[in-house]
């Protein structure tokens, strides 16, 4: 959904032949892929990919945000042509020619970049395997829910702000998880099962590194001003939080 978010926006940048400013979002994007690819790593970790003998599975295809962020490209792509035909965005010569000083270059590399990387996260949740009955990928996941948390809350105007807030959920999520396998491996301790409490602190230790696959991108991307832009904002919303 955050990177629906971007590739929408990043087209209207092309669109009105700000590249500059669709390169920002597309340095976002990839911040975002970066962070697929490694979550993307997780199942297999885990051992939930090509278990046959468990009782469901999901597949990213079934994913409405999969589709949402698809038309996104498509848009996105549309906009990147017609400035090619305008000859705005001359692609062979900049990719021939120009170096990372150019927005226009800079936009194509890291569209392509993109690109690559959304088919090493597709392709490793393309079946991901679940000890439990799925009824269905949206029910299973609770899709709505998950667009609520991404898009309940957002600001006017042209900022990261639901970016920032991508960021932090992730590892927020991801702490609920360890802390309860923590919880457990304690439990198991006190009962003398080593093996089960083995188990579960090893499924805390592998999701432990997706809780650091999501400092890059704001290391990379995250300027002061823009901060400054949205810092007040979070003030505002925490306190009508509480």
């Amino acid at each position: 959904m955050n990177l629906e978010d971007l590739l929408s926006r990043a087209a209207l940048d092309v669109q009105h032949r700000s590249f500059g400013l669709a390169a920002i979002k597309m340095s976002w994007a990839r911040g975002f892929h970066q962070v697929m690819v490694h979550l993307s790593l997780l199942p297999h970790q885990l051992g939930l990919v090509g278990d046959t003998e468990v009782a469901g599975f999901l597949k990213v295809s079934d994913s409405p945000a999969l589709r949402a962020y698809y038309q996104a490209l498509r848009h996105f792509d549309f906009a990147i042509a017609q400035s090619a035909n305008s000859s705005e965005l001359q692609i062979e010569k900049s990719l021939a020619e120009e170096s990372l000083d150019s927005n226009a270059l800079r936009l194509l590399h890291l569209t392509r970049i993109c690109s690559h990387e959304t088919t090493v996260w597709e392709r490793n949740l393309a079946t991901v395997y679940v000890p439990v009955e799925v009824p269905s990928y949206e029910k299973f996941v609770v899709t709505g829910g998950m667009r609520d948390a991404v898009y309940d809350r957002v600001l006017e105007g042209d900022n990261i702000f639901t970016q920032f807030r991508g960021l932090h959920q992730i590892p927020e999520i991801l702490c609920v998880e360890i802390n309860d396998r923590i919880e457990r491996a304690i439990v198991e301790i006190g009962a003398s099962r080593p093996h089960a409490a083995y188990k579960h602190l090893r499924c805390a230790n592998i999701l432990s590194s997706g809780i650091l696959a999501s400092l890059p991108p704001m290391t990379d991307n995250l300027v002061t001003s823009d901060y400054h832009n949205i810092r007040e904002n979070l003030a505002s919303l925490a306190e009508v939080i509480r």
